[in-house]
């Protein structure tokens, strides 16, 4: 079989969250067990101010906005938000796998954050005139920093080879 050059980041959209299916990341030292309450940091100020009301339109491109920022709010909430300034540590890890697993369950793949364009069509019916698109790249942002941590973990691990 010939080895394809690729970049980096089609490498990771071809792995994709199928690894965390396949059961691949079962072999890194993570737990999938809720955050210990003592542990719980205070991610309130980091809350998309979203009401949860029902005045979203339907994006035209399919992304469920009012689930994917209440994934989030719920992850800032519950002090779970994987937070970027810890990358490469084993809580890092561990939250952000929490974080996209409950994602996938709660948001279909083809209506999360990522399918956004900024077409902006969702930001006039928000009455609190929230940048719904920059919520959204907001949590995409974040989803694509914890898969290249996640994919790194798998190359030092040598499930992958590094690209």
């Amino acid at each position: 079989m010939d080895k394809e050059s690729i970049t980096r980041r089609e490498a990771l959209s071809r792995i994709g969250l199928g690894i965390l299916g396949l059961g691949v990341l079962a072999s890194l030292p993570m737990s999938c067990s809720p955050a210990a309450p003592h542990k719980q940091a205070d991610q309130s100020g980091l809350l998309i101010p979203c009401d949860d009301c029902p005045q979203c339109v339907t994006c035209p491109y399919g992304v469920d906005i009012r689930q994917n920022i209440r994934v989030y709010n719920q992850a800032c909430r519950e002090g779970v938000l994987p937070d970027p300034r810890q990358q490469g540590s084993k809580q890092y890890a561990r939250e952000g796998e929490n974080f996209i697993r409950t994602l996938n369950r709660q948001v279909p793949r083809l209506a999360q954050a990522d399918r956004c364009i900024g077409c902006n069509l969702c930001s006039g019916s928000c009455p609190k005139h929230l940048p719904i698109p920059q919520n959204l790249r907001q949590i995409e942002n974040l989803v694509v920093r914890v898969q290249e941590d996640l994919y790194d973990r798998l190359c030092d691990k040598g499930v992958y080879q590094s690209l």
